[in-house]
């Protein structure tokens, strides 16, 4: 059982396989046309440099100064100026400070039982708190 030199392989028989149609099972003929621009293309947006700000080139190949830093927003909802809020928003700050100034006297007493009687020095300091929190309680 040798080889036949008169026959050829034959290829298997092709087989269409299940999936999406193919776009090309005809030519389109000259006065055809297809019509692949009916969308619009994305703009590719240009190269803008992080350090001066300039467009065309990107901060590694920078040659320019940089530009002066800027401070950024925090973000977040602006404070409101209606009066309930503004009212509030004092009622807060005068409860905040009243708060610090409890816990520094509460500081100083510790202190105080730590380390003797006052110097008169710590007492200008608690006077000069008590003036800020009468102040700040107007």
């Amino acid at each position: 059982m040798g080889k036949n030199k008169t026959s050829r392989a034959i290829p298997p028989p092709f087989r269409e396989l299940p999936g999406r149609p193919s776009d090309k099972k005809r030519r389109k003929e000259a006065g055809e046309v297809a019509e692949k621009n009916n969308f619009v293309k994305r703009v590719k947006k240009p190269n803008k440099c992080g350090k001066c700000g300039q467009l065309g080139h990107n901060r590694s190949t920078c040659k320019n100064a940089p530009l002066p830093v800027q401070p950024q927003n925090k973000g977040g909802r602006p404070t409101s100026n209606t009066p309930w809020a503004t009212s509030v928003r004092e009622k807060n700050n005068k409860v905040k400070a009243a708060r610090t100034i409890k816990q520094t006297q509460m500081q100083q007493s510790e202190a105080s039982y730590t380390s003797g009687p006052q110097s008169q020095q710590s007492q200008t300091i608690s006077r000069s708190q008590q003036q800020v929190s009468i102040i700040t309680e107007c």
